[in-house]
């Protein structure tokens, strides 16, 4: 896990940059080869429970993998450490507006509620994603005309009835009511009525925040630490719903609270959110940009920051609270981060304090929900061959 990861993340599926949760309080942590719950004092949560795999807790249920009699299979536990419904699926996705996608061995997608109850099912569908806005993305696979099968997206509602048929080569989440949507090489924006509110013209879309759409020219690529570094871009423009766009004079940006967090010729700094900031070459900077890399603050009073090879914290005034002396550190989750200490991972307060506890990693579903991204668990993919 001893990566150098920056702010401005590849957003590979999500509309919004991140998944909307409080404060997490079960931290699903490494121990040894497996997976237990935590909280910031070390507490072992459920008993000596250890899972496979495990997620956030989302609306109080978990997804956990455990090894049954009939091999790996996820299943769903409540946040007193009892399962809501016994591991037994072959795939699953978190449950996201009470409802989650699930495969058995040898089936399709299904939705479940969280009885166990099927609500819909898909028997043509590839993929599925987890409901947004009552919508949720499926591909199915169609012929295309050089007699090759392509992969194509559209959404269904609750019901399972197909309400955008779309055929979208990519999409993203809806989010707020729109969705990113990509088409012959371009992308675009849509409603949930299937208007098109934003036109086919991008190379790139980059996130959606606060009623913005960014898109850019370029596309990231990972570097060899396998961090998501973003090479200079041809263009990065603003648009919004109202069909006004711009092009702006920074390499990428994201809507931080009340400011934009914006990265300029390598450096990372925040500027004022007004929009004659973003299309002028005399910038005020209310953080100059001189972070290698950095997170949004992302409401909180502190955010991490990484310069010369090593990560440090600052504060709204861009001071140093913790001088950058850390060789790996995640985003604030209320008043903890977590950090690394001799190879062993710990929790680390916003004055710098480093815990006594130490575990051998987060899962995956923790690290992306802390760096800003929309998780892990939100996708199945069928097990049916007709």
């Amino acid at each position: 896990m001893k990566k150098i990861f920056v702010a401005l993340l590849l957003l590979l599926l999500a509309c919004n940059n991140y998944d909307d949760y409080s404060v997490i309080t079960k931290y699903p942590v490494k121990s040894g080869d497996m997976y237990m719950y935590i909280d910031e004092n070390g507490a072992d949560l459920f008993l000596g429970k250890r899972f496979l795999e495990a997620s956030v807790f989302r609306d109080g249920i978990a997804l956990v993998k455990q090894n049954t009699k009939n091999g790996y299979r996820y299943g769903y536990l409540k946040d007193d450490g009892s399962y809501l419904i016994e591991p037994q699926f072959l795939f699953a996705t978190c449950f996201s507006e009470g409802l989650a996608w699930v495969v058995n061995e040898g089936s399709y997608p299904v939705a479940i509620d969280m009885d166990g109850k099927i609500i819909v099912s898909m028997p043509k569908a590839v993929r599925v994603r987890t409901f947004h806005s009552g919508l949720a993305a499926f591909s199915i696979y169609q012929n295309a005309p050089d007699n090759q099968q392509k992969e194509t997206w559209s959404f269904l509602n609750k019901n399972g009835e197909i309400v955008i048929d779309g055929k979208f080569d990519e999409v993203t989440d809806f989010t707020d009511g729109f969705c990113a949507v990509k088409r012959n090489g371009e992308w675009g924006v849509i409603d949930s009525a299937a208007n098109l509110v934003i036109n086919f013209e991008y190379e790139r879309f980059r996130r959606y925040s606060n009623g913005k759409f960014i898109f850019i020219g370029d596309s990231y690529v990972p570097d060899e630490n396998k961090s998501y570094l973003l090479h200079p871009a041809k263009k990065v423009f603003l648009a919004d719903t109202n069909g006004t766009k711009h092009l702006t004079v920074f390499d990428d940006l994201l809507v931080d609270g009340e400011n934009y967090m914006v990265s300029k010729d390598g450096k990372v700094g925040w500027i004022p959110n007004d929009a004659n900031s973003l299309f002028t070459t005399e910038i005020g900077y209310k953080i100059l940009p001189k972070y290698k890399g950095a997170y949004p603050f992302n409401n909180s009073d502190v955010t991490v920051v990484y310069v010369n090879g090593k990560n440090g914290v600052i504060n709204s005034k861009g001071e140093y609270t913790v001088e950058p002396v850390l060789s790996y550190a995640l985003p604030f989750n209320g008043q903890y981060s977590i950090v690394s200490v001799q190879d062993k991972y710990t929790f680390m307060d916003i004055k710098g304090g480093i815990s006594k506890i130490r575990f051998d990693g987060v899962s995956d579903d923790l690290f992306n929900i802390l760096t800003g991204n929309r998780g892990v668990y939100n996708e199945v993919t069928t097990d049916y061959s007709n």
